[in-house]
């Protein structure tokens, strides 16, 4: 080994030595800060898949909530609904009695197929 730095004086010997180590320092120092690039963009990225899933799960909910608030809202007019149709169709219903029992009134009076109105059938439209 002596003949290989034989020409080297021995502070230049000592400088690339010391030059040797300071670079080497230096690669495992850009080592440690390339690995701690790597762990914070994986702490990062995993934040932020995270906080993506919270997102996502509040928005569910919300979605979940109006759905549930809509689907309420649909139930109550439905019942509504219904309830006017039965409204409307007894309403009918008792129409449809008094002008059948109007038609027989009307039937039951003398001349009650006649054409024109007496006396008797205008007391029947008065009721």
């Amino acid at each position: 080994m002596s003949a290989l730095f034989a020409g080297i004086s021995g502070k230049a010997l000592a400088l690339a030595l010391v030059l040797l180590a300071a670079g080497g320092l230096m690669i495992g120092a850009a080592s440690l800060i390339f690995k701690a690039s790597e762990n914070f963009k994986s702490v990062t990225e995993l934040a932020v898949s995270q906080a993506k899933a919270a997102v996502r799960a509040e928005y569910e909910v919300q979605i979940a909530k109006s759905n549930s608030e809509a689907n309420a809202r649909i139930a109550a007019q439905t019942r509504a609904i219904v309830q006017v149709q039965a409204e409307a169709t007894d309403k009918i219903a008792e129409i449809e009695r008094d002008r059948a029992a109007a038609r027989k009134d009307n039937e039951s009076l003398p001349n009650g197929s006649s054409c024109g109105i007496d006396a008797a059938h205008s007391r029947l439209l008065i009721r």
